[in-house]
Order: C-alpha cells, then structure tokens, then sequence
C-alpha cells in the first residue's frame, strides 16, 4: 500500500513540474515573441496615424493656397510695407521732402528741419530730428497726427509751444525719432558738426517752402 502511494506522488510531481514548466514555456513565448510583436503593432499604428495628420494638414494647405503666385505677391507685399514703416537707409533730405509735404497737406508753415546725430543701437539705427512748425493749434495737431500715421515708425518724444509773431499762430517745436536698419544718411557725424547738419536741413526746408511759395504765386497770377 505504501509502494503504491509513493508512486502515486511521484507521477502527481511529473504531471505537477510538467504543468510548471509549460507555464514558463509559455511565458517565455509570450515575453519574447508575441509582446515585441504587439509593441510593434502599436509603434505601426501611431506612426501611421502621424503620416495621415501630417498628409491632411497638407492636403489642407495646399486646398488653402492652390494659387501660390498669389500668395508670394502678398507676402512681397507685406514685407514692402514693413521696410517702409523701418527702411535700410534713413536720408535726411528725404524727411525734409516728407515733412514740408506733410505741412502742406495740414495747412501749417514748417520753419526748420534740425536733425541730431544718429544713435547705433544693438539691431537698429535711430535719428533724433527737431522738426519746427508754425500754425494754428489745431492744424498743429494734425500735422503730428500725420506723422503718426504716416509709412515710416516714428516715435514723438516731445512738444514745445510758443507764441507766434503772425497773429493768433503757434510756433510748435516736435522731436521725432526715426528708425532705420542699416545706415542713416545726411546726419550730423558729431556735436561739433550737429549744427552744420541742423542748418543744412533748416536751409532745405526753407528752399523748399520758398519753392512752394513761388508755385502758389504762380498758380494765382
């Protein structure tokens, strides 16, 4: 009776180190071939969900901007309006010709035109200019409120006003301050040269008003 128990245990323990190995064969199985292909499967998955994103965001750009000339001549365009609002190059005599066009159309007397020496920042030039005007105070007004609209970025650090020899008129002293990328043209090089460079573009507002002048009388006769 006890032989028979024993080998009764004993094939219980081959069925039992069987089963036990079959479940780490499979476990092996598992680990080794069929979770790889399953991470596989998966990294597949995602990399084709992110090709069929980036083939729709295409596909919509491109149904978006069907006529690319169209779009190239529009960011030309802007680009062009970004130069003119801060250009390469900052010419004094071209913001004499500015301002006394801008006194023409605001109905004031522009006096002066005195730019200082330009200032190198990091990035950018800036041109400090004086710009003296002579007119009624609200025509005054708008002739700083067509600068501020104008192409060109300016800044306005400040305004002085006086009383005018002609009647009821003001006298306004602006400082400006104009911005440029690359160079600024016609300024006075140093403190020594400043009133030079001030005299030369008061001289040049003031042909250019007694040109105006001339025309008007012209156009009257």
């Amino acid at each position: 009776m006890l032989n028979k128990m024993h080998l009764s245990l004993s094939n219980n323990m081959k069925f039992g180190l069987l089963f036990f190995f079959s479940f780490i064969l499979c476990c092996v199985i598992y680990v080794k071939l069929i979770l790889p292909i399953s991470n596989d499967r998966v990294t597949m998955a995602n990399k084709l969900t992110m090709a069929n994103t980036r083939l729709a965001a295409l596909q919509t750009f491109a149904g978006q901007n069907q006529d690319y000339d169209s779009l190239l001549k529009i960011q030309n365009m802007k680009v062009a309006a970004a130069k003119k609002k801060i250009p390469d190059i900052v010419a004094v005599p071209e913001l004499v010709g500015e301002y006394n066009k801008i006194a023409e159309q605001a109905k004031v007397n522009l006096l002066s035109v005195k730019p200082d020496k330009g200032i190198k920042e990091k990035n950018y030039f800036k041109l400090p200019i004086t710009v003296t005007i002579e007119g009624d105070y609200f025509r005054l007004i708008t002739f700083l409120q067509q600068v501020d609209n104008g192409d060109r970025f300016v800044t306005l650090e400040s305004t002085k006003f006086s009383s005018s020899k002609a009647g009821n008129n003001l006298t306004m002293e602006a400082r400006f301050v104009v911005y440029c990328l690359q160079n600024i043209v016609g300024a006075p090089t140093s403190k020594t040269t400043s009133k030079s460079g001030a005299a030369t573009g008061a001289v040049d507002a003031k042909k250019s008003i007694q040109q105006r002048d001339a025309q008007t009388r012209k156009a009257m006769q």
